[in-house]
């Protein structure tokens, strides 16, 4: 054997392995080069070559492909605009940040300080491009035509949350406090993958998502409440308890967290087992929300002495949970005025003088509490209202007419309108009932009153009660028009329906209806103000 000939052929496979090991990485370098002069022909140059790179085995895997290639679609999206460049743009932020987990995935490869360098920026690059992309994906599933078609959506969003939860570990300090400002943390990714998980189009990847995330991560209220919801759906009681309470304790019994418990119980009609968790809440983590749900329970079962007990301690603990400020005011004049007042009236006019006193301090107490409740700058419109109409009470209790003003203007605000002297308010009435009571109000503890009762035989119709008491018919309805004046405060109408007939009652400000509602009798009533 001529021992030099194989020599010879052994250095020539070599020499040509060798060849196309650099060809490959020449594809890097290539793409990398055409990368920096920004135009869109080198921009489709460097797709052409890193995905050469990419489907070659000898560079498929390489740490600097992956750097480059996320370098490229960060790019590809950032110019997507372009027409030429339009083509090579779908997903592209999805490949950027894929490329770059995958680069600090590789451990086969040795990564230099310039990598990882260079790697330290891209993080940034390919999170900002897959977060904006993902964004308009999430557009598309409000469009959707079809449950398949937003099941596959949703599919993707959790994919690209995934990736974002993952680079937002590898994000350097001055993203991460950028988006800390914008209220962009950890959670808001968690969160988002619950939500997309849950409208995923498998129901056995929602769970495997799911469950990973409740393992792996620190649970958050609306991830363990979204989860719960979708075991109990499926009529899995027992995996939501245990998806419940594992968050708990990996939690140490996390109040928003617990909240999600309460909420369980509740809806399984278990208040119960659920005032026996409570108490166990209690000794593991005192705090004024626990006081505050335990008085909320109490007060639902008709323990008001409870109730109130707790709702003190609640406030005692946090002065400024709003929500026991709320129902401590609450309690105070609706169910301690009333005990002060249960039994029989004392004679003697000094202990009626003491009770009298008791009773305006409890309403002043009350009042103080839900003023301060009412500063919840996160309470909606209605909860904001329902307080001013406490407070309006109280006022009223306690003689107040300028206090008790104040806060009707202020729910008339919450409602959108307004109301001024000289304005036209109108009281409405629509339907065909032959018997009806009317009550309503115009100047201040003044109410007016009229019963409707046809009787044919005596030739009396509601057509002339209605005309007799100044009301005139407008079509098919009757009205009574006021000009509101400095005597005017709430405007109320009250009807009751004593016939099998549908009634519908308005109430208009200068033609435009503020309060409506209708109802079937007979024996019925409605009530309606502004």
């Amino acid at each position: 054997m001529n021992l030099n000939l194989l020599k010879s052929g052994l250095l020539l496979a070599t020499v040509c392995l060798s060849m196309s090991a650099m060809a490959q990485k020449r594809s890097i370098n290539t793409a990398e080069f055409a990368l920096e002069s920004g135009n869109p022909d080198d921009l489709i140059i460097a797709i052409e070559e890193i995905e050469k790179a990419r489907q070659n085995e000898k560079t498929n895997n390489a740490a600097r492909m992956w750097l480059i290639r996320s370098k490229v679609y960060s790019t590809v999206f950032d110019k997507k605009g372009n027409e030429m460049i339009q083509p090579f743009s779908k997903m592209s932020g999805m490949k950027s940040a894929e490329s770059i987990l995958k680069f600090y995935g590789q451990t086969s490869d040795k990564k230099t300080s310039v990598d990882l360098e260079e790697a330290q920026f891209q993080v940034g690059a390919a999170f900002a491009s897959s977060f904006n992309e993902s964004m308009a994906y999430s557009e598309q599933i409000e469009k959707a035509g079809s449950d398949e078609i937003k099941g596959k959506l949703n599919d993707t969003m959790v994919i690209y949350y995934q990736y974002l939860l993952d680079l937002y570990s590898k994000l350097d300090t001055g993203m991460i406090n950028n988006l800390k400002g914008q209220k962009v943390e950890r959670d808001f990714f968690v969160e988002r993958i619950a939500y997309f998980a849950l409208s995923n189009s498998s129901l056995e990847n929602r769970k495997k998502i799911m469950e990973d995330l409740v393992a792996k991560e620190r649970p958050t209220p609306l991830m363990i409440e979204s989860y719960s919801k979708e075991l109990m759906t499926s009529g899995d009681t027992v995996g939501a308890y245990r998806v419940i309470k594992n968050a708990l304790v990996k939690t140490n019994y996390d109040n928003d967290i617990f909240n999600v418990l309460v909420n369980y119980y509740l809806s399984i009609n278990k208040e119960e087992k659920l005032m026996e968790e409570i108490q166990g809440q209690i000794q593991e983590n005192p705090n004024s929300r626990i006081y505050w749900i335990r008085g909320y329970l109490n007060e639902k079962t008709q323990k008001y002495d409870e109730a109130t007990a707790d709702y003190k301690k609640s406030r005692e603990l946090d002065e400024f949970n709003y929500d026991a400020n709320w129902n401590l005011g609450v309690c105070l004049m609706k169910y301690e005025t009333r005990k002060l007042l249960e039994g029989k009236t004392p004679s003697d006019p000094a202990a009626k003088a003491k009770i009298e006193q008791q009773r305006i301090k409890l309403f002043q107490e009350a009042k103080g509490y839900l003023e301060f409740a009412l500063e919840n700058p996160d309470y909606s419109k209605t909860e904001l209202k329902d307080i001013s109409k406490a407070l309006r009470t109280c006022c009223l209790e306690l003689n107040d007419n300028k206090c008790a003003g104040d806060y009707r203007d202020k729910i008339r605000e919450l409602e959108g309108f307004s109301l001024s002297v000289g304005d036209k308010f109108i009281y409405q009435i629509d339907g065909n009932s032959n018997s009806m009571d009317i009550s309503y109000q115009n100047n201040r503890n003044t109410v007016s009153t009229i019963s409707l009762k046809a009787d044919p035989k005596k030739g009396i119709s509601v057509e002339k009660e209605f005309a007799a008491a100044g009301w005139v018919k407008n079509g098919y309805v009757w009205q009574k028009e006021f000009e509101y004046t400095d005597k005017s405060d709430m405007l109320s109408l009250s009807v009751r329906v004593n016939d099998e007939s549908t009634v519908k009652g308005l109430i208009l400000v200068n033609g435009v209806i503020v309060a409506e509602k209708e109802v079937d009798g007979p024996e019925t009533r409605f009530y309606i103000q502004f």
